[in-house]
């Protein structure tokens, strides 16, 4: 590939495994290309997107600034010896720099002294996100920043694209793609370039959709075209050579002229026969071509099996139910008195750590209140939880079966068939698969028991979903005819899939 970044903010995307965090691997110097060459003015900073804080260290250390912030305090108290104004060197407005980076991800009042085992996962982000700014880089490259954040905290990640020059941010956030002035789509193929945001990717997208299906339509019109080229040389083959047996019959001709006629049709047919031969073959490679590429460009969706739930069925039932977990000092989840009757389409949304998860657990009946009743109207519910987890070491095929022992293998594959698992694909290791593959996979085991859900549950079911996946997540959730309560941070995400009520969780 051939790559140029600059101060302006640049997305890099791509379906999952395509390589991204490889390539920013390559260009932080941790890897070294097997060809050609990386070239950097100045300092290239990378936020891996899974990353092992110290369990025991502070903020400051987080923010790897604790040696010095250490020292300084020291100089400050009047113990400072020696080797603490040797630590500190020109760094003495390094609390300044400390807060104002803290300052810029939404966290002004946050300790340097606080354990950082103490912060929530997003804080933990924000405060990484800050560490990566004092360091000044030319180049800072994100990885997927704003997965697991709630709303507060995606902003505070908005606003450092919106000011921060020289952004390199893997990701699949819209919102956030929304803000970047270029994009870059790396896939298997190789790498595209667009000279703008989403909407422009988008748009783009579509029309190279639109000139792929044409394509195809016309290397199917071409095909249709030799076979009945084809169909009717033989056709006229037949007639010619009728006459000629009839005509040796009645003796009307020489025999050496019939021969020489006869032996003149075969050479015409065997040129005619090649030449379709030939084309047959050149426009059937089109035709493979062009069938890939609408593939590529118009990726199919997929289709939850039909559900039937009447407007007036009672779902769910709740009357003042509410959680504390054991030995806990309060409730995790405060009373919630509401109903759920029909189709309905509940968010359930609230900062990191409202309770959102317990919540949607209790509706699936992995957890009892330990206040109050939920009643359910339906024993068909099925929860997704934001990691789905499978048997490890089996095959798609074989995780299926070990759910539905009951069913042949040939009812297995037709079960996941409508979930894009089809032919050899059911033989990949579970282990292997994408975000967009495990939720496939999770939904069609939710389908797998012989009533489908009336009531499905998920939690953050976007999180690791590249756009693609994501669209056909979409897609299939509209067309659900069943009720449905989501928890998630995207707002788009919800207003695409019909999203009409909500509960909102305030913070703990």
């Amino acid at each position: 590939m051939h790559l140029t970044l600059g101060e302006a903010p640049t997305a890099l995307i791509g379906p999952n495994g395509a390589g991204k965090t490889t390539l920013a691997r390559l260009l932080t110097g941790e890897l070294r290309p097997s060809q050609g060459s990386i070239t950097a003015s100045g300092r290239v900073v990378f936020l891996p997107q899974h990353r092992r804080p110290e369990p025991c260290g502070s903020v400051a250390e987080a923010l790897g600034i604790d040696p010095q912030w250490r020292a300084f305090t020291r100089i400050l108290a009047g113990e400072g010896g020696q080797d603490d104004l040797l630590t500190v060197g020109e760094c003495w407005d390094l609390e300044d720099q400390a807060r104002a980076a803290l300052e810029r991800m939404g966290l002004a009042d946050l300790a340097l002294d606080r354990p950082a085992a103490t912060l929530s996962g997003g804080e933990q982000t924000r405060v990484a996100l800050a560490g990566c700014l004092l360091q000044n880089p030319e180049l800072l490259i994100l990885d997927e920043p704003t997965n697991h954040l709630d709303r507060a905290a995606r902003q505070a990640v908005y606003r450092l694209v919106e000011t921060q020059p020289g952004l390199l941010i893997i990701s699949h956030d819209r919102e956030l793609l929304r803000r970047v002035a270029h994009i870059v789509e790396l896939s298997p193929l190789g790498v595209r370039h667009y000279g703008g945001n989403l909407d422009l990717y988008e748009r783009e997208r579509q029309l190279q959709a639109e000139a792929a299906r044409q394509r195809l339509d016309h290397a199917e019109q071409e095909w249709d075209r030799l076979r009945r080229e084809a169909q009717q040389a033989q056709e006229r083959k037949a007639r010619r050579d009728g006459r000629g047996k009839r005509q040796r019959a009645q003796g009307g001709q020489a025999k050496v002229l019939l021969d020489v006629m006869k032996e003149r049709s075969e050479r015409s047919k065997g040129r005619l026969a090649q030449r379709i031969v030939r084309q047959s073959q050149g426009v059937e490679a089109q035709c493979r071509e062009a069938q890939a590429q609408v593939a590529r460009e118009a990726p199919p969706g997929f289709e939850l099996p039909t559900v039937t739930l009447p407007a007036d069925k009672g779902v769910l039932a709740l009357d003042a139910a509410a959680y504390r977990p054991p030995n806990a000092a309060r409730l995790v989840v405060p009373p919630q008195t509401w109903q759920m009757n029909g189709p309905a389409r509940i968010a359930i949304t609230g900062p990191n750590g409202s309770g959102k998860t317990t919540l949607l657990k209790l509706l699936a009946g992995r957890l009892n209140p330990t206040e109050g009743v939920i009643r359910r109207g339906t024993a068909q519910v099925a929860y997704l939880a934001q990691e789905p987890e499978f048997a490890q070491g089996g095959t798609v095929l074989e995780v299926v079966g070990w759910a539905r022992p009951d069913l042949a293998e040939g009812v297995r594959r037709e079960l996941l068939a409508p979930f894009l698992f089809r032919g050899d694909e059911v033989d990949q290791k579970v282990t292997g698969l994408s975000g967009g593959e495990r939720l496939r996979l999770a939904l069609c085991l939710a389908w797998s028991s012989p009533h489908p859900p009336e009531l499905l549950l998920l939690d953050e079911p976007t999180n690791h979903l590249d756009l693609e996946a994501q669209a056909q997540l979409e897609g299939a959730l509209r067309r659900y005819a069943g009720a449905l309560v989501v928890v998630s941070h995207d707002e788009g995400f919800l207003q695409r899939i019909g999203i009409k009520g909500r509960i909102e969780l305030g913070s703990l």
